[in-house]
Formats: structure tokens, C-alpha cells, sequence
């Protein structure tokens, strides 16, 4: 599928770069409008696709993973700030409340994936006006030492029933309220979000009730604490 899809958005800017150089005139307008359409479909495309083969990957315990000591703080407050301008938009509240000094060892570029896909869903799931809280820190110490460290969404949104929140991280599941909604999605995002911790050796979680709201928490745990875990596993 990538092939095809890289043909198609290759020739859509080739396409779009040869009517830039005709005189204006209102079908070249419209046909610019046509190849940003093509355009921006094909990209929605290909992301399917790359989470298509992310899952399949993690599915059969093929997902590699780069993995180094990352700032929980840094790159949990750099995904609200990127999200800062869509809740402004919306008129909501994104809140956080990270502790300082909050480390794990992950890779940088699939823990933001899973953060942003939490925050984005808060954000697009929650009615206007809404209030979306993260917060990250230490899930639990013994003698000093971090045995674990987690990053929780919440939001005060529609919420979902038992039964829903038990197969959130299904693929392709979508909650009836999401599917009445006019957000688009193909419930990849949190069958995703769930194979990236898991192959951190991590845990994530949802609780939810019905009009208050639903609160999304992964937990990442060090060294020997996740090797003690996949012993009793």
C-alpha cells in the first residue's frame, strides 16, 4: 500500500507545482483545490497505513524500540503545548502537573506518539468548554528509588459504560458516542497507544463513567521491577 501511495501524493505535488505556473484563472483554482483534497486523503492514508504495520509489528512482537533515558517532564509538556492552540480553539481547558525530574527509559518518538494520541482524544471526544487534565510523576517508590513512573489523561467528557471501556484498545473499536460524533478515526489510535507500552514492558489502563468523564494511565516501570513482573507473568 505505500508504493501506490507514494505515487499518488508524488504526483499530486508534481500536479499542483505545474498549475502553480499557469496563468490564474478560476479552473486553475479549482483544480488546485481538487489536488489539495487528493492530497490531504493520501496522507491520511499513508498515516493508516504506517499504523497499520506499527500494529501488525507489535502483534507479532516485531516493534523495535530505540530506547534511552527521556525526560518524562519535557516530552509530556511539550505535547501540551503543542495542543495548547486546539484547545484554545475549542474553547476548553488543557491543564498539566508534572513532577520535576521524572525519567524512563523509552523510546522518545513512540511514548509522544502515545501522549498525543491520549491529549488529542481528550480534546476532540470532550464537548466544547470541556477541561482535559495530564499529569505525570513517580507511580511508586521503595526506599528512595523510582520503581515506576506514570502519565495520566483525564477528562471531564462524555464518558463511556463498562462494557465500552473494555474494548477501547480493540482495533478498530469505536464508542458509540465517538462514532456519532463528526470526528473521524478509525480506532487504531489506542490499539496502538496500548501495543507501544506494552512493548515497553509497561501497563495502560482506562477508567470511565458514563457523563463524568474518562481517565487514560500508562505505567512505565524500571529495570528490575519489569523483569520481576515478567517472571510472575
Amino acid at each position: 500500500m505505500r508504493t501506490p501511495l507514494t505515487s499518488i501524493v508524488g504526483f499530486s505535488d508534481f500536479a499542483e507545482d505545474s498549475m502553480t505556473e499557469l496563468a490564474p484563472s478560476a479552473a486553475r483554482d479549482d483544480a488546485l483545490d481538487q489536488l489539495a483534497v487528493i492530497r490531504r486523503n493520501a496522507e491520511k492514508l499513508s498515516k493508516l497505513v504506517e499504523d497499520l504495520l506499527l500494529e501488525q509489528q507489535a502483534t507479532v512482537g516485531k516493534l523495535n524500540l530505540d530506547l534511552e533515558q527521556v525526560s518524562l517532564q519535557k516530552l509530556v509538556a511539550d505535547c501540551v503545548q503543542g495542543f495548547q492552540p486546539m484547545a484554545a480553539a475549542r474553547g476548553m481547558t488543557l491543564e498539566s502537573n508534572l513532577q520535576e525530574g521524572t525519567t524512563a527509559m523509552a523510546d522518545v518518538l513512540r511514548l509522544s506518539q502515545v501522549v498525543d494520541n491520549l491529549v488529542g482524544n481528550a480534546l476532540k471526544y470532550t464537548p466544547e468548554g470541556g477541561h482535559v487534565w495530564v499529569t505525570a510523576g513517580a507511580a511508586d517508590t521503595a526506599e528512595g528509588a523510582v520503581e515506576a513512573v506514570f502519565v495520566e489523561v483525564r477528562d471531564d467528557g462524555p464518558g463511556m459504560n463498562q462494557l465500552e471501556a473494555s474494548q477501547v484498545f480493540t482495533p478498530f473499536y469505536r464508542a458509540p458516542a465517538a462514532r456519532q460524533s463528526a470526528t473521524a478515526g478509525a480506532g487504531l489510535g489506542l490499539a496502538l497507544s496500548q501495543s507501544i507500552i506494552e512493548a515497553h514492558g509497561g501497563t495502560i489502563t482506562v477508567r470511565s463513567v458514563p457523563g463524568e468523564g474518562s481517565r487514560f494511565r500508562f505505567t512505565l516501570y524500571n529495570d528490575s521491577t519489569r523483569r520481576a513482573r515478567a517472571a510472575t507473568s
